[in-house]
């Protein structure tokens, strides 16, 4: 961290290595004080250089490489000519003073009478630089925590909210216009320079549009960041992850239906001892042994037949509704993404879920069976309906994740795409039947036909 701030000194950005010093001068070390008086020497920003200079003054302080002065260092030369007042010394500590950074020990002004307080173009309104305000000492401290969220917030890439900390801790203490490390801040946040950050600050007009501008350039920041992830989705990771898709799809049921047959298999043979020991008790022999021959009539093939009939039922209804979700999607919502993304995103959720739901309902299956007649039977249940519940809700904040626009817009597209699916799959199911219907309606008539006599 600490050789990153001494790169950043080198930085071509003005803001960049303004960051730098004052993070250096939090430091308190004296391994900065070289590269702190390069800066002094040879950056073409003189604020910069003023304050790099600060800095090295407070850390030859802190570590006790030069002791505090005892007196002021200001000399009046007793000319018959106004006094010349020297460059006051700086205070780079936050506890000695407050909220304050850098705030120089004396002013200028007590010295020289011809040097009047600077006053920027507020309209009227807002303090005024170099008049002090009795502001109670907790508001002072809600003022520098503000300050440093402002700080936070920047380098974070959110200048919108940092400019309205910087706006509500002036507002609590109108001492800051004239506190060097508030000053800094505003200017690190605006890209201006002190003066013109202030009147931002203090000015509505400048500081509403630069809010706006700001929340604009965040928003495209935004934007920027998630069209990146999306363009990131190539062919391999959808194959990839369809690929998983249609192995569990496959795999899953034909373990189910292992267990279920075994299971059935199991509990008729039980049922045919316990017929066997206990004559008395009537039982259908009839009816178990065609259930036994049901269940040995299964063969691996056939259970393989049942998972490839669930695998074509699952991708057609995951694509139809993952279609009419990218529909709604960006024609509705405004989401940005294409629906290879969309696929890669759902698929790459539901292939960690779909195992431990296929699991939790094997595990019932045997529960199923060693514990008949039992309360047990029903933990099951239960643990698979929350694992449903759980699979929609986030199968709706995917979809948002994917688009870009939250788990709420994305659950209501879900829903939305729920419905036109059912509307689909009824206008197809009524389409059927009556063709169907209309076919064994022909089949019938041609029945009913009587053939020529033949010669």
């Amino acid at each position: 961290m600490f050789d990153d701030l001494i790169r950043q000194l080198q930085d071509f950005d003005p803001n960049a290595r303004r960051t730098a010093i004052i993070a250096l001068g939090k430091t308190k070390n004296a391994s900065a004080l070289r590269p702190l008086a390069e800066v002094v020497l040879k950056d073409s920003d003189p604020e910069l250089r003023d304050l790099a200079r600060k800095a090295g003054i407070y850390i030859r302080r802190e570590t006790g490489l030069e002791a505090e002065p005892t007196a002021p260092r200001r000399r009046i030369k007793q000319t018959g000519t106004l006094p010349q007042a020297t460059t006051p010394e700086p205070d780079f500590n936050p506890r000695r003073r407050g909220v304050t950074f850098m705030q120089e020990q004396a002013d200028d002004r007590e010295i020289n009478p011809r040097l009047q307080p600077e006053e920027m173009p507020t309209d009227g309104k807002g303090p005024v630089r170099g008049k002090t305000y009795r502001v109670p000492p907790a508001a002072v401290s809600r003022a520098h925590a503000y300050t440093e969220a402002a700080l936070t917030d920047h380098t974070d890439g959110r200048k919108s909210r940092a400019m309205k900390n910087l706006t509500e801790a002036l507002s609590l203490n109108p001492n800051l216009i004239n506190d060097d490390y508030y000053n800094n801040v505003a200017a690190i946040v605006t890209g201006l320079s002190n003066m013109e950050a202030m009147a931002s600050i203090v000015n509505p007009a400048q500081r509403d549009r630069f809010i706006d501008e700001e929340k604009q350039v965040e928003k495209k920041r935004v934007v920027d960041a998630h069209l990146s992830t999306v363009r990131q989705t190539t062919g391999t990771d959808f194959y990839f992850e369809l690929a998983i898709y249609c192995l569990i799809m496959v795999v899953g049921p034909v373990i189910i239906g292992i267990l279920l047959i075994q299971g059935i298999g199991g509990f008729l043979n039980i049922v045919v001892t316990t017929s066997a020991a206990n004559p008395e008790v009537g039982t259908s022999e009839e009816m178990i042994a065609t259930l036994q021959g049901l269940v040995n009539g299964f063969s691996l093939g056939s259970l393989l037949l049942i998972g490839f009939g669930s695998l074509l039922t699952g991708l057609m209804s995951f694509f139809i509704q993952m279609g009419l979700v990218h529909f709604l999607a960006t024609s509705v919502f405004n989401g940005m993404a294409t629906l290879r993304h969309l696929l890669t995103t759902v698929l790459r959720f539901y292939n960690r879920l779909l195992p431990i739901i296929f699991a939790v309902i094997g595990f019932g299956i045997l529960i199923g069976f060693f514990t008949v007649g039992s309360l047990v039977v029903f933990c099951p249940v239960i643990i698979l309906v929350l694992l449903t519940l759980f699979v929609l809700f986030r199968t709706g904040g995917k979809i948002g994740e994917a688009y870009g626009f939250g788990g709420v817009i994305g659950s209501l597209t879900l829903f939305l795409s729920s419905i036109l699916l059912s509307l689909i799959l009824g206008v197809i199911g009524a389409f059927v039947l009556q063709a169907t219907g209309l076919a064994l309606e022909s089949l019938i008539d041609l029945g009913s036909l009587t053939l020529p006599p033949t010669s």
